[in-house]
């Protein structure tokens, strides 16, 4: 290989990183096995292989851009198929889904009393907290958030963050 020029201060230059080729559908690689053929190791992305089959030049893309598609595809796909097949098995009575969310979305009280009450309301109207659905006139029962889901959040992540932060000061503690 030539020797390169000394570079001086404020002199330009060019570097060029190859990265390894990495293989596309099996986790672990390629290896060669007893009779010298090149066999596929770890387990085989079949996401990958579908999207492949679908038409999708995988080998142009990097390495991350595959994966990202890979994962991708195994976290929307399932939401999807449940949603086809959802469109086309029989639905649950009403009544017996409206008891059910009656119970999910009355507020639960610490007086029996009241509890009971308010379940009895509930029953007797399971429309009464349709004003709170996020997509109204649907079958989909998410609500909007009030200042209780939103405290809960905050309060959750706050946690995570904690129980974070005291085992990064763990490892500090041992390194």
């Amino acid at each position: 290989m030539a020797r390169l020029s000394p570079l001086a201060v404020g002199d330009e230059f060019t570097r060029t990183i190859a990265l390894p080729a990495q293989s596309i559908f099996w986790t672990k690689g390629f290896r060669q096995n007893i009779d010298g053929a090149f066999v596929g190791a770890g387990m085989l992305n079949l996401e990958l292989v579908a999207l492949d089959r679908l038409g999708f030049d995988l080998a142009n893309n990097t390495y991350a851009l595959n994966e990202t598609a890979r994962v991708l595809m195994r976290t929307i796909l399932p939401f999807l198929i449940l949603m086809v097949v959802a469109r086309f098995t029989r639905p649950v009575e009403k009544e017996r889904l409206d008891r059910f969310f009656v119970k999910m979305k009355t507020v639960v009280h610490e007086n029996r009393e009241v509890d009971a009450r308010e379940m009895e309301l509930s029953y007797a109207d399971p429309d009464r907290f349709n004003h709170k659905k996020l997509f109204p006139r649907t079958d989909w029962e998410f609500e909007k958030w009030d200042r209780v889901d939103t405290i809960g959040f905050l309060l959750a992540l706050l946690t995570a963050f904690a129980v974070l932060g005291f085992f990064k000061l763990l490892l500090s503690i041992g390194a």
